[in-house]
Parts: structure tokens; sequence; C-alpha cells
């Protein structure tokens, strides 16, 4: 029943007509998407059995000892891995449109990398973005009228500021790590320019 939610969603993104989808109540059937997730990935032996190697690569490739000049860092994941990943981190979001948890096309799982130029202290900010249901039919670009949705994953220390939410980096690192199986995680090597 998911799958066949997953492929109604996708009908939706690709603007095929309302009469096509789920005679336009596609939105109502979101929620067995997250039903879907909570009865098979978002299962915590499961995520540290098939995430733990995609989240100790994320975490590996933000610390910036092991990669002091990169800007960005772009891993490619599908749906399955990024409900993997958040539920290793223990992170769930709720975004305008869309049931808990739901990963639309397009969306992103974020790891930002900040420091304080002043004092040298570290930081990281994380958080899921996507675009509205709507906005991904239409075909818009985001832009300050049609804004990405973002939810930002926090835990105590983190705090408000003008770009986002920002955790003191090691900290962040500790809290997000907590939950991999290291059994099931082998380092992975990086090959930067």
């Amino acid at each position: 029943m998911a799958n066949m939610v997953e492929t109604l969603r996708l009908g939706w993104s690709e603007n095929l007509p309302l009469s096509q989808l789920a005679w336009g109540k596609i939105t109502a059937l979101l929620p067995l998407l997250t039903e879907n997730y909570d009865l098979s990935n978002d299962v915590l032996y499961t995520a540290q059995k098939r995430g733990s190697v995609l989240l100790n690569a994320m975490l590996d490739g933000v610390k910036p000892e092991a990669n002091p000049n990169v800007r960005w860092l772009l891993l490619v994941a599908h749906d399955t891995n990024i409900a993997m990943v958040r539920t290793l981190m223990n992170f769930s979001w709720q975004l305008p449109g869309y049931s808990r948890g739901n990963i639309p096309p397009g969306s992103s799982l974020v790891l930002e990398r900040w420091r304080n130029a002043k004092s040298g202290e570290r930081y990281l900010r994380v958080y899921f973005q996507a675009q509205g249901l709507d906005d991904l039919r239409r075909l818009q670009t985001p832009d300050a009228q049609h804004p990405m949705l973002r939810q930002e994953w926090r835990q105590p220390g983190c705090r408000q500021t003008d770009v986002g939410t920002l955790c003191p980096f090691q900290a962040a690192i500790t809290a997000l790590g907590q939950r991999i199986d290291r059994s099931s995680a082998p380092a992975v090597a990086m090959v930067l320019p």
C-alpha cells in the first residue's frame, strides 16, 4: 500500500491530472507512507544495520580535521536511506502539507559547518528541507515567495541565530553518532580534489 501511495505522490509531483491520482485525495493517503516508515525503516535495529555506514560517513565528512578546505559535501541517498539515518539521529520532522517524517522527491538532509570568526568556536547546523507538494507539482523554483519548507534538528545547548539553529560542534557530532552501530559502519574513504 505504501508503494502505491509513493507512486501516487510521484504522479502528483509530475503534474498528472488529479483524476488520475487517488481522485484528488493524495494528501489523505500520505500517512500510509509514515506508517510504512514506522514499521520498517524507522526501526532502530534495522536503521543501525542499514544506516550506520551512511551516517558515519556524513559525520566524518563534516569534521574539520578530515576535510578542512571542503566548503560543501554532497551525498546522495534514497528516501529509505534518509529514513534510517534520521532514526539514528533521533530526528523527525513535520513539514506543512506532508505527513510526519515524509521524505518527498528532491528533499535534503543538510549538515552545515559554522565557525565563529572571532572566537573560533565551531557549530553544526542540521536540518531537513523540501519543497511543498504544490510547488513540486507546478515545478516552482524555490525563491523568496516559494521558500523551501524546513525543520531544524535541536538538542540542549543549541541556540537560535540569524542563520538558523546552531549547535556546539563536538556535542552535536557526539549526539548524532550515539546510535551508530560501529560494527555496521566501516570507514568510508572520500576522494576529494
